[in-house]
């Protein structure tokens, strides 16, 4: 259903996304790097894509895709950004010096400002339709023909919900990298394998191994309802 390298390949972007992220709050906070011109109609991966290219010789390679995955990257840091954080209302808070106001030189301009968007319950309802979809598409990728009923079963239950959430955001971890497409939605599922009795999970790390394992978890209990 998934291919490991491209697996692989968005669980690097993923990691990735978080280092970035990190080293350059603190240097545009220093005013190390500064944005160079203001964007009217441009999308927010777009202006990310121009930024990272400007600025990819001065930065250092420990937090930076391979040039040919820049696009990707930049899909997926725009929508990570843009979806998983909101700016707090500070009076002090640090204006673009360039005068931009879309989100993502607004975002990009305070980074040490933002903070942590909490998923409402519509976000996890949406999480919820999400794994039953995946669970449909493992289905039909085995030959799998179950009653909806039955695929919301293996979706909704305590004992499946994790591996089935590791599907569910592995896919939308896709979409985001492929388009730039997110929403609030895949916090919620990333809290349902990343978190636990509500906190995160100390030293947790998105990993390959751990998403193939989960698939393969789901496709028994799959081939079980087949029988």
């Amino acid at each position: 259903m998934f291919h490991k390298e491209e697996v692989e390949k968005a669980v690097r972007i993923q990691k990735l996304g978080y280092s970035f992220l990190r080293y350059i709050t603190d240097k545009i906070d220093k005013n190390k790097f500064t944005f160079s011109r203001i964007h009217e109609q441009e999308k927010s991966s777009d202006v990310v894509f121009e930024w990272i290219n400007d600025y990819y010789d001065y930065l250092p390679k420990s937090i930076l895709p391979k040039k040919d995955e820049i696009r990707e990257f930049s899909n997926y840091f725009a929508s990570y950004l843009t979806t998983s954080f909101e700016l707090m209302e500070e009076p002090e808070r640090t204006n673009n010096l360039t005068g931009c106001y879309c989100d993502i030189c607004l975002q990009m301009g305070n980074l040490s400002h933002l903070k942590s968007i909490s998923p409402k319950n519509y976000d996890r309802e949406i999480a919820a339709l999400k794994r039953v979809e995946i669970v449909k598409e493992l289905g039909a990728y085995l030959g799998v023909n179950l009653s909806n009923t039955k695929y919301e079963a293996i979706a909704h239950d305590e004992l499946h919900i994790r591996d089935v959430a590791y599907l569910a955001y592995t896919k939308s971890l896709f979409q985001r990298i492929q388009s730039s497409i997110g929403d609030v939605y895949m916090l919620a599922l990333w809290r349902q394998f990343a978190w636990f009795k509500g906190k995160p999970i100390k030293n947790f790390e998105l990993k390959t191994v751990d998403i193939f394992f989960a698939i393969q978890r789901i496709k028994v209990e799959l081939l079980k309802l087949k029988d």
